[in-house]
């Protein structure tokens, strides 16, 4: 995806109940499956802003802050923000906003903070993209242009803008998602003669990816989760216990040794009391094939994300995206392998409206507000080496158009 890491990913951005749990309750294990997610819903007492009264007063801390801040009075903004994120901590709407007016004051190591968690938290693409591109301005503000560019490509794939793709132009940076091909790895690895020897850098690439939102305070890599001659996927989780950050990496063996080609998925697990969002990515094709007799290796995911319904709206939104990797991979070391095509061609979403909660836990759903909808790409690739990509059915969404046509993969 993207989507998103969607992209961010990230992503804690809902609560749902379960009837027999309290909020001093031991963590869930931290790889639940679909269907024991359940036992691991905290009763919903405490969910969705909850009562009309605490909903009335996140607005007024809301409303408040944009008044100031309208008025340029950047601190006195952030006071307000910062009353609304006290009422609903995991609303991403007002900490987005409490990120954009502490970079406005300079404050930037707390307007990185509330962006990121901003960017995690966030049910709708609007509220997570204009988040995207919060924390990049402020990152590149900090002097980080690699990572600002990062935040603005995924950003403009969440939701097209003007303003978000002339502030990437500008960086004068590559872009970190070249085309349709794989996103370029943030972290900078070097090369190593074995793909273990790249572990400890991805681990301190994560441990420092991760300060910004959690305690780091385990971090594991296994450079080989699947191996298919020249290329790998590892797997680096960062985290333990309610909150873990999982990245997979597209790892290649070159000329000069093994490094890192791309960022393949993100996948976040988060749950506290009231409040969760459960990722689980499969891989499922990964093997050597030929394409006009070139060595291709096909690679295929499904992200599947469950959140809870949004604290603030109560609205719940879950989403299945398979996605397509294509790697070319030439037989001789000293040609470098290449990943030019990555591209979600399946997502399915679905949406649903909190009505209220009974005091035994009932969840009630509004009715006539439940829909579902689905975006089918179809993938055709030929032997000359071009990809032709078109809208097989379902949506047209807006992250879309940057796939649709015909690209060269080699």
């Amino acid at each position: 995806m993207r989507v998103v890491w969607l992209v961010l990913a990230l992503s804690l951005t809902g609560c749902k109940k379960k009837q027999q749990a309290t909020p001093q309750e031991k963590p869930p294990p931290a790889s639940p499956t679909r269907a024991s997610r359940p036992q691991h819903r905290p009763t919903q007492k405490k969910t969705v802003g909850i009562t009309p009264e605490r909903r009335r007063t996140y607005w007024t801390h809301l409303r408040e802050g944009r008044r100031l801040a309208r008025e340029g009075r950047w601190v006195d903004a952030i006071a307000s923000f910062e009353a609304a994120v006290r009422v609903i901590p995991s609303d991403g709407m007002a900490l987005g906003e409490l990120g954009w007016a502490a970079f406005h004051t300079g404050k930037y190591e707390k307007a990185r903070a509330a962006n990121a968690r901003a960017a995690l938290m966030a049910v709708e693409p609007g509220v997570k993209a204009a988040a995207l591109y919060n924390l990049g301005r402020t990152v590149e503000a900090m002097g980080d242009r690699e990572e600002a560019a990062l935040c603005y490509s995924r950003s403009l794939h969440l939701r097209p803008s003007e303003t978000v793709a002339k502030r990437l132009a500008k960086l004068g940076t590559r872009d970190p998602r070249p085309g349709i091909g794989l996103e370029r790895p943030q972290a900078a690895c070097g090369s190593a003669g074995d793909p273990r020897g790249l572990c400890p850098c991805l681990e301190k690439w994560a441990r420092k990816k991760a300060e910004m939102v959690l305690d780091p305070d385990e971090v594991t890599c296994n450079p080989a989760l699947k191996s298919a001659d020249r290329v790998r996927v590892a797997k680096v989780a960062v985290g333990a216990g309610r909150h873990i950050e999982t990245y997979f990496f597209v790892l290649a063996r070159q000329a000069d040794g093994w490094s890192v080609l791309g960022n393949l998925a993100y996948m976040l697990f988060y749950y506290f009391p009231y409040c969760y969002t459960i990722e689980e990515l499969k891989l499922g094709t990964f093997k050597l094939d030929t394409l006009g007799g070139r060595r291709i290796l096909r690679v295929e995911t499904e992200l599947t994300r469950d959140d809870g319904p949004d604290p603030k709206s109560g609205k719940e939104i879950d989403v299945r995206e398979r996605t397509q990797t294509v790697c070319v991979v030439p037989k001789d070391v000293k040609q470098p392998v290449a990943c030019p095509l990555h591209v979600p061609f399946h997502r399915h979403s679905h949406r649903r409206q909190l009505d209220s909660v009974s005091d035994e836990g009932t969840q009630n759903w509004v009715k006539g507000a439940e829909a579902t909808w689905e975006t089918r790409l179809d993938v055709k690739l030929a032997a000359d080496g071009t990809v032709k990509i078109t809208l097989a059915g379902g949506k047209k969404e807006p992250w879309v158009d940057a796939y649709l046509g015909a690209h060269k993969l080699f």
